[in-house]
């Protein structure tokens, strides 16, 4: 006969929807993670297992800690998490301690908090359990290595691979997508000559390169509109990016600015400028809504509004990372981000 405590870990397992494995070994990854974990549970309840590893520590500690969590009313259930906490050799017995701890039946979502550049083999043995691996490119000193590194993983993994800011960008994938969504507007853009982006730089521990997802915006634009890529430059605070289209040369100009409303590393303002004195401008307003104005030699447009989803936490981010299908579009932005030397001095 079954015990109490038995039956409630069942209905405990059956109200979790997927396992997540995270892994992280610095301490400002870690408190990144774990907010990731907690804004992830209070959209769908989930088994979480938790490695902090310790590349200072030498000692061969392995400490395991088990919570379960319940809604600020604790009334609903939102998953349980363990918790371990492993240092020196003890790393290589944390994939068998894993295997039992995982609910069976349940997909198996491995998010490798860390740089990979180099092969790790615990990420190897993880690899092997998951059926979804999740990376964050916040995490690399170099963006040109993690995305060559990255197209590698894509071509041989037998699961699907995610990028954090790929999803981290998708507000404004889709808003350019919208504001550009006939034969007449798409064509404006092909035309373009010189494209503006300005993202916001202010202090924040977990994001150390603000210009990271204009970085992937940019790279998205010209790799689906088949531009190629000329060269990269700076001039002072900007990052100066050439492109060559069919018909003649863009410039993208990725501009820094400071705004407390809105977090850092998110972008502020899209400028397309065109021939004819064409200009687009698409502008964040408040935290949900992008403003585009449209005009050229000849008339001016109505100005309208685009809802952009929450770019950090909300549902969608947690949807396109753990849910999505990958898009063919993602492979062909990191092919284009591979083709620069981003990093200055080993950062991006």
């Amino acid at each position: 006969m079954e015990t109490t405590e038995n039956l409630l870990k069942d209905e405990q397992d059956k109200s979790c929807l997927f396992n997540i494995i995270i892994y992280t070994h610095e301490a400002r990854r870690t408190a990144y993670f774990k907010e990731v974990a907690q804004k992830v549970r209070q959209q769908f309840p989930c088994h979480v297992i938790f490695i902090q590893r310790d590349l200072q520590d030498t000692k061969n500690d392995l400490n395991i800690h088990v919570t379960a969590q319940k809604d600020k009313n604790d009334q609903e259930f939102l998953g349980d998490q363990i918790f371990i906490e492993v240092s020196g050799e003890a790393i290589q017995r944390v994939p068998f301690l894993i295997l039992p701890h995982l609910i069976p039946d349940l997909p198996i979502y491995c998010l490798w908090g860390q740089d990979f550049i180099e092969d790790d083999p615990l990420l190897s043995q993880l690899q092997h359990m998951a059926t979804r691996l999740i990376f964050d490119s916040e995490s690399t000193v170099n963006l040109q290595k993690f995305s060559q590194a990255l197209l590698k993983r894509l071509n041989e993994s037998r699961i699907p691979i995610v990028d954090m800011n790929w999803a981290r960008i998708k507000g404004w994938r889709d808003v350019i997508g919208r504001t550009f969504d006939s034969p007449e507007r798409l064509e404006q853009l092909r035309q373009a000559q010189e494209i503006v982006m300005t993202y916001n730089q202010i202090a924040n521990p977990f994001f150390n390169e603000p210009d990271t997802q204009a970085i992937y915006i940019q790279a998205w634009l010209a790799s689906s509109l088949n531009w190629t890529f000329q060269g990269l430059t700076r001039e002072g605070t900007d990052r100066v990016i050439f492109y060559q289209s069919s018909s003649s040369k863009i410039i993208i100009r990725l501009v820094l600015a400071q705004n407390d409303e809105y977090d850092s590393e998110e972008v502020l303002t899209v400028e397309v400028k065109g021939p004819k004195d064409y200009l687009c401008c698409l502008t964040r307003e408040g935290n949900d809504q992008v403003v585009v104005h449209a005009c050229d030699a000849y008339a001016c447009q109505l100005p309208f509004h685009f809802v952009i989803n929450a770019l950090q936490s909300g549902r969608s981010f947690i949807e396109e990372v753990f849910y999505q299908q990958i898009s063919q579009h993602y492979a062909q932005m990191l092919q284009m981000i591979s083709l620069a030397q981003w990093s200055e001095n080993g950062k991006i």
